[in-house]
């Protein structure tokens, strides 16, 4: 690879933490930051980054370096309006063809949402919501305010200029209620090096380990990779959607994402990060 690869590279992974900064700052009222260009990222990352230590707003473990997960595939970036999740996710629905490219609106797609909830609400709560969160949505008000709500509201005509913290979307709810109606797969690389795999029946967390895609498709995992939407999580407040080549190799030997960890009891499997635009 070329010097001025490594150059784009380096600078496309330090625009996508610049992004997630700008968005986990401005959340906490620290500072507004711009760049002019692709050169001044890593120098206001860093600094940023100085700003957020001396203030106690963050630290080094709460950064997702994505370049790692580059090796997967492609990482898209979608816009971060506050519908992140839902462009991710229907970038990658139009990807694997169960919809027809830029055949829906992100607010079509939230109403979509929100009527298959409603109409299959006993299934979804038997099938696809884990154990472990189903004493959560064991009443109606839970389920309206928890699942539906943030989807879709009556009230509301559009979400196409962006939307408040309280609409974007939920990975404890809403990565089963998607995976249910599609029969799809969704994994999520996000903070913590954590990689979690929502199914339509099932939901996996694998804790402290970003897990190659080929090592997902065997046992007990058996992930189908054609049939799979792949998201990172970047920095805890950023959806983008990750192309993952069915035909990926398989990981080296020694790559640890090969092992099984084990899940502790108890654990909740799709504790997604909160703090999501």
């Amino acid at each position: 690879m070329s010097g001025k690869e490594n150059t784009n590279d380096d600078a496309f992974v330090a625009f996508v933490q610049l992004r997630g900064l700008q968005r986990f700052t401005g959340q906490h009222g620290w500072v507004q930051m711009q760049a002019s260009s692709k050169d001044n990222f890593d120098k206001l990352l860093r600094s940023t980054l100085a700003e957020l230590h001396r203030n106690d707003v963050l630290d080094e473990s709460q950064l997702l370096d994505i370049s790692c997960l580059k090796k997967f595939g492609t990482i898209e970036d979608v816009k971060g309006d506050g519908n992140c999740g839902f462009y991710a996710i229907l970038l990658g629905l139009e990807k694997m063809g169960k919809i027809e490219p830029r055949s829906m609106t992100v607010t079509e797609f939230r109403k979509d949402l929100w009527e298959y909830a409603k109409t299959n609400e006993k299934q979804i709560r038997d099938e696809a919501i884990p154990e472990s969160q189903k004493k959560s949505v064991k009443n109606a008000i839970s389920w309206m305010t928890d699942v539906l709500d943030p989807l879709f509201r009556v009230t509301r005509r559009s979400y196409e200029t962006g939307c408040h913290r309280c609409d974007w979307i939920c990975g404890h709810w809403h990565f089963p209620l998607i995976a249910h109606k599609f029969q799809i797969a969704i994994v999520v690389y996000s903070s913590e090096k954590r990689t979690t795999i929502t199914k339509p029946t099932k939901s996996d967390w694998l804790p402290r380990l970003l897990a190659h895609p080929r090592s997902l498709a065997r046992a007990p995992w058996s992930v189908d990779i054609a049939s799979a939407i792949f998201l990172v999580h970047a920095n805890g407040c950023h959806y983008l959607h990750l192309s993952v080549p069915s035909d990926i190799q398989e990981p080296p030997e020694e790559d640890q994402s090969m092992k099984e960890p084990e899940q502790r009891d108890g654990s909740n499997p799709i504790d997604l990060d909160s703090v999501t635009i």
